[in-house]
């Protein structure tokens, strides 16, 4: 799916960007590169796993069957060969190679990525990206939620390396999601060896990828990543290590970048416009769409229908872009963003995505005024949980107040919490409000709607509706081999979804950086914002 819809310049221009180490005071090495991030890392155990930056670092610390390279193709990791597939494209046979190891020194085998991928669909582990393998490994539906015997999950090994893998259904994009973080090997030695601690620490980790994570103690915000010496393919890892803290004001990112001592650094906000000008300033368009969940649960005022549709068009996108982001996002209407799928037509699929979102006060005070009786009160108090970086708290300040002036008695509370503290969070359904974002995997709109149906680990604010999860069910099996059908489906699911405000869309966001053009490809993905360090070049 990821070649089908790649014709889009906008998103290939900005596929990767050169990224420079700066002089010579910014690293003690030749081959040490230093790059800022915004958030810690959370967990090196997959299961848990569900932000960019945790995914940055699994996809640099391990590698899986495919990957996508520097000018974002795909690419063979751990497989040796292209793959045998039945002519009803339904059954995959994988060939690995047979140098490649883990830290620990075992061989890395089909065993791994069989274990690993019971594991992911373990439903004692309830892993949040299960749903990454619902509805396309073969029965991983009815092992997830029917009690399926694990043994009937499509993968199996039929020797250390061969990997046989039984689909649900033709998907002409499967090999590209293989080169996802959730499709990589577990190391069943370690798991059991460090047992409730494992991925708490570097050292609690086994590795097999380009590079090994040192100093991280599962709450530190500095780390660093070191070539793997035992690697299969070290001999195109150009770098000796990557130096990372988080810094979570864009002021301090600037200045140390200014004073040599970071090589790439993400801005926002007043620092992202002050910038704007500077030789060094790059932005880089992404995919990742970013919306308010809101808790639809009987925890919640916004249970109700009424009050998410007047939340929704009480603020208006472009200022929130322009002026309190500033780094080139631009406002959406859609959970799906532009540029992500052409249709025949010509058009932009959200383009016939109807009930878009936008600001309209007297609409929202409509709303406002029906989620007053049918709720019984006229005064609301919302909590609003938001990230403890910059650019979140002048976003939730900036929804504060424009909705508080939109709507008359409702008053919203910010909370603010740690990064790594969100999605928990978010499980608790202990708020009201957060802005979240996704990452499409693929170019189709089901990477996106996929998220609210009823059964969704990521379906935070808890949507349910039943003609929403028929017509997603629809375009996934029903019409799987028909597009324009799939697509007239997940137009409908997406309408419906905005109708009832199921989230409240934002904006597709773009990075807004300050590097340096001695260090390049730094490939940023455009569609997860997931960064690779295998290709990083230094020049002279």
């Amino acid at each position: 799916m990821r070649k089908k819809y790649r014709l889009i310049p906008l998103i290939l221009v900005a596929l990767f960007f050169i990224v420079g180490c700066s002089s010579s005071k910014s690293s003690t090495h030749k081959k040490e590169v230093n790059l800022a991030m915004i958030a810690e890392l959370t967990s090196g155990d997959l299961t848990t796993v569900v932000d960019t930056n945790t995914f940055t670092m699994l996809k640099n610390i391990q590698e899986g069957l495919y990957r996508f390279d520097e000018n974002n193709r795909l690419q063979k990791a751990l497989v040796k060969e292209d793959p045998e597939v039945s002519e009803d494209k339904m059954t995959y046979t994988f060939h690995l190679r047979e140098d490649a190891k883990w830290s620990s020194g075992d061989s890395v085998t089909a065993r791994d990525f069989e274990y690993g991928w019971k594991r992911m669909c373990d439903p004692k582990i309830g892993a949040s990206g299960a749903y990454f393998f619902d509805n396309v490994i073969k029965n991983a539906h009815q092992v997830l939620y029917e009690h399926a015997p694990m043994e009937t999950l499509g993968v199996k090994a039929l020797d250390d390396y061969t990997l046989e893998v039984r689909l649900d259904r033709p998907i002409p994009y499967f090999l590209d999601l293989l080169a996802h973080a959730l499709y990589l090997p577990h190391n069943q030695k370690a798991i059991e060896k460090f047992g409730d601690k494992f991925g708490s620490s570097s050292e609690t980790m086994v590795y097999n990828g380009p590079f090994v994570l040192k100093d991280w103690t599962g709450s530190t915000l500095k780390w660093s990543y070191e070539k793997n010496p035992d690697y299969w393919d070290k001999d195109n890892v150009h770098v000796d290590k990557i130096n990372i803290q988080v810094i979570k004001e864009d002021a301090t990112g600037a200045h140390l970048f200014e004073a040599g001592k970071l090589d790439w650094v993400q801005l926002r906000g007043e620092y992202a416009k002050q910038y704007a000008q500077n030789p060094y300033f790059v932005s880089v368009p992404q995919n990742t769409s970013v919306y308010l969940t809101m808790n639809q649960t009987k925890k919640s005022l916004l249970r109700n229908k009424n009050l998410r549709l007047a939340i929704s068009h009480a603020y208006d996108r472009q200022p929130l872009t322009d002026q309190v982001l500033g780094d080139g996002s631009i406002p959406l209407g859609t959970v799906t963003p532009t540029n992500l799928v052409k249709l025949e037509n010509g058009k932009d699929y959200t383009e016939e995505v109807s009930d878009q979102q936008k600001k309209d006060v007297a609409l929202a005070r409509t709303y406002l005024e029906r989620a007053k009786e049918e709720l019984g009160q006229d005064q609301f108090e919302l909590e609003y949980l938001a990230v403890d970086d910059e650019s979140s708290k002048l976003t939730a300040e900036y929804l504060q107040g424009q909705i508080q002036e939109s709507l008359p008695g409702v008053k919203v509370i910010i909370k603010t919490v740690p990064a790594k503290s969100l999605y928990p969070t978010l499980g608790k359904l202990d708020y009201d409000m957060a802005r979240t974002s996704w990452g499409p995997d693929f170019f189709d709109p089901s990477t996106f709607l996929d998220l609210f149906t009823s059964d969704s680990k990521y379906n935070f604010g808890k949507y349910k509706n039943t003609n929403y999860d028929y017509y997603v069910h629809q375009a996934k099996f029903e019409h799987a081999k028909d597009n324009n059908l799939r697509l007239e489906d997940m137009k409908k699911a997406e309408s419906l979804f905005l109708q009832e405000a199921g989230v409240s869309t934002m904006y597709a966001r773009a990075l807004a950086t300050l590097h340096h053009p001695r260090l390049k490809k730094l490939f940023i993905d455009p569609l997860t914002g997931q960064q690779t360090y295998k290709f990083i070049e230094i020049s002279d």
